[in-house]
């Protein structure tokens, strides 16, 4: 399983790039926008541009997998599978978790990654990676999402919180402290770190 969680893109893109398969101009990443479903249609169109063309920057192909087009995890799977990697971009965490449950992506994430397609996950797709959700309510509005999820991919069997040292999240950060005093399972990501895992 190859997985890359970050808060924000690709701190070094060296490692990352390194977990793919091919060189970076033979690579295609899907590119799952669906954190951000509750934004409007303009600011949703910006964001994506400047994703695709922070990707263009270290030499990657990209394509946006729509998730609300899709209503069959096996047809989502043979859409997937051509791909070398999916990134699952930032926003509301309870909102994309929403969504792959209703689209059949959390019952075909495992198939795929046995594909060796590495699965990026950044911000609010690094959380649904992991174990729970249980923490984020407090950056993230629950109840933006038409179902309240709180059990992660369980991808790995660490609880990921990103934006540790980001000012705008210290409410959400020193709420995971609380709720998880002890807990050697969570992982603070700082702005310019990322959890790698090539298994």
């Amino acid at each position: 399983m190859k997985l890359y969680l970050s808060s924000y893109r690709v701190p070094n893109a060296e490692e990352f790039l390194r977990l793919f398969v091919k060189p970076p101009a033979g690579c295609r990443l899907a590119i799952i926008p669906n954190a951000q479903d509750y934004k409007l249609p303009e600011e949703r169109a910006t964001s994506l541009d400047e994703l695709t063309a922070d990707l263009a920057k270290i030499g990657l192909q990209s394509d946006v997998i729509d998730l609300r087009e899709y209503d069959s995890a096996e047809t989502l799977y043979q859409t997937l599978k051509s791909y070398d990697g999916l990134w699952v971009a930032g926003g509301n965490s309870f909102v994309i978790r929403c969504e792959m449950r209703r689209s059949g992506l959390e019952n075909v994430i495992k198939k795929l990654l046995k594909l060796e397609l590495v699965y990026c996950g950044e911000s609010a797709g690094a959380i649904v990676a992991g174990l729970t959700l249980k923490g984020s309510e407090t950056a993230d509005e629950p109840g933006l999402a038409d179902q309240i999820i709180w059990e992660g991919l369980g991808l790995t069997e660490r609880i990921i919180a990103p934006h540790a040292d980001n000012p705008n999240f210290i409410e959400y950060i020193n709420h995971m402290k609380s709720v998880y005093t002890g807990n050697d399972r969570v992982l603070y990501l700082k702005d310019d770190q990322a959890f790698i895992l090539n298994s």
